[in-house]
This record gives C-alpha cells, structure tokens and sequence, in this order.
C-alpha cells in the first residue's frame, strides 16, 4: 500500500487496527457503567447498582464553595434564594447517581413494597394520576412528587439489595460534583457563566415540563441534568440565619440544588442556592438523585 508514492508497511494497518478496537472497547464499558479503571489511583470510577442505576466515584474533595455573583443576594426569584458566600470546603470520597432518580427506578420499588407515601398521601407521584401532567410520565423522566420520606423509604429499600448506605448528598458534596465535571472546560458552565441550553432543560427551553434525563450533555465526569429539569433535595438543614424573616424561620427546611425546568437559566447555576423546602414537600419541579459513601471491595 502507498500514500504520495511512499509504501506503508503493513504492520502500520495492524497497529492501527488493533487501537481501533481498544477504543471501541473501553468506549462499550463505560457506555454500559460497568466499572472503569481511573489510571491515576487504579480505583473504579463507575459503578451499576443491582437496581440499574449509575453512579460516578468522586475522590476526596477541596474547592471553593458558592459563587462571586453579588446579585444572587438579592433575587427575587424565590424569597429564600440566598447569596452563596465563598468558603473553603472540604470531604471526603463519595459515589453520585449520573442522572436524577427516575421514574422507572422509583416505580420498581413502589410496586415491589406497595409503598403509598407513608403517614402524608398527599400530592404523592400525583403526576401519575392526574391527567394534567401525563407529559411527566415517561420512565425516563425524572420522579417528582415526592418528600424526604419517600426519599428515605427508597434509600432502604436500595440498602436492601446491596448493602450500600444510600442517602442523599450534602450542598457540599452535590456543588462539589457539578463544579467538578465543568472546571476544567472553560466552555462548560462554570460559575458563573450562565448555563448553555446544550447543559439542561429551563424555563427557555423546556415548554413548561420535564424530560428525559439523559438527553442534554454529560458534564466531564459523566453527570446529567446537574443544570434544571429538577430541582434535587440535599441532606442540609437551611440555618436560622436564612430563614430569620421568612415564611419558614420556625420550620424545619432542608436545601435544594440544580435549578429546574420552570427556572431560568442563571438560576441553574452549579452555586445557585434556595433554602428549598420542609421535608414533606411534594412538587412537580422536584425530585433528587442519591449518593453513597463507599463501595465495597470486589466485583
């Protein structure tokens, strides 16, 4: 074989043969979520549940927590939207759904305990029952209507099949892992540059209702919908201090991150903040995505 009249020898097609395999390879795995090698610390980065749902390894963890933006303080958004100060924060080793749970995965454990909310049925997975949010229904689609109880009872439920201690992530650990799959692309939402439509559904581009997860971009650790569709409960109490003044300052109130489908862009930013909800709220812009502290040796 010759290219401009110079003869390639063949062992240059076997070499290149043989590389196009390992890539097309390494590409099927981690397109499956069985577990990847990091080359740096040899530890898997990925990881499928006996559920089906995915998760990413995050290593221990330093940075800047919140945002420079000065506006935020005063949004008028939401009346709980606080200003994110900056502050060193640091964690340690944890694994994070790449998706928001869906409503496949919640339905599984709805039929497999006949579970029905709890001590409060009200507004529970209302979105699949009433006709007026039949477009929130697809498996795919992130599951909404539901509180920290139902959160919790699911979170046993995964425990039960694999012994992993499934909860929900901190404001730490959740801002962590969206800032860390987009610091070291300029081009991807960092703070605080407004999210790109490509990131996410929002109030610009959503029609007014959830999607699928896993139809916008992964970030650079293979994170979906970290941007709007949902907003996600975190395990973090809101402090007196931000509640002091608002319609919440004597109830308990646990933060939200994300952003979702009815906010806009700049309110889906990886440091945007709003002092969320009490545990028993139920809405259709919110549902979660879980973590779990660790993966046990072996296959």
């Amino acid at each position: 074989m010759t290219s401009n009249g110079r003869e390639i020898p063949c062992y240059f097609y076997l070499v290149f043969s043989i590389k196009a395999i390992l890539l097309l390879s390494i590409r099927t795995l981690a397109d499956e979520n069985v577990d990847l090698k990091n080359g740096s610390d040899s530890k898997p980065t990925l990881f499928r549940n006996k559920v089906g749902m995915n998760f990413v390894r995050i290593g221990n963890f330093e940075y800047t927590m919140g945002s420079s933006r000065s506006d935020d303080e005063n949004d008028e958004e939401y009346p709980l939207n606080t200003y994110e100060r900056m502050r060193q924060v640091t964690g340690d080793e944890f694994w994070i759904m790449t998706t928001e749970i869906k409503n496949s995965d919640f339905m599984c454990f709805v039929k497999e305990t006949d579970y029905r909310g709890g001590s409060s049925r009200v507004d529970f997975l209302r979105h699949m029952t009433d006709d007026a949010y039949v477009k929130y229904r697809g498996d795919s689609h992130p599951v909404i209507f539901i509180n920290l109880a139902d959160v919790n009872s699911f979170c046993g439920w995964l425990r039960e099949k694999d012994g992993l201690d499934y909860r929900l992530p901190t404001e730490e650990e959740w801002e962590y892992a969206c800032k860390r799959g987009s610091v070291s692309d300029p081009r991807r939402f960092v703070d605080p540059v407004i999210p790109p439509d490509e990131a996410g559904w929002f109030k610009e581009n959503s029609i007014n209702h959830t999607h699928a997860v896993e139809t916008k971009d992964r970030s650079l650790i293979g994170l979906f919908d970290m941007h709007g569709n949902v907003w996600e409960w975190t395990s973090s109490e809101v402090s007196l201090e931000i509640k002091r003044g608002s319609p919440f300052e004597n109830e308990t109130v646990f933060h939200i991150r994300g952003g979702s489908f009815i906010n806009v862009k700049r309110s889906c930013r990886c440091a945007s903040r709003w002092a969320g909800f009490p545990p028993s709220y139920r809405g259709k812009e919110l549902g979660a995505r879980l973590v779990f502290a660790s993966k046990p040796e072996g296959p």
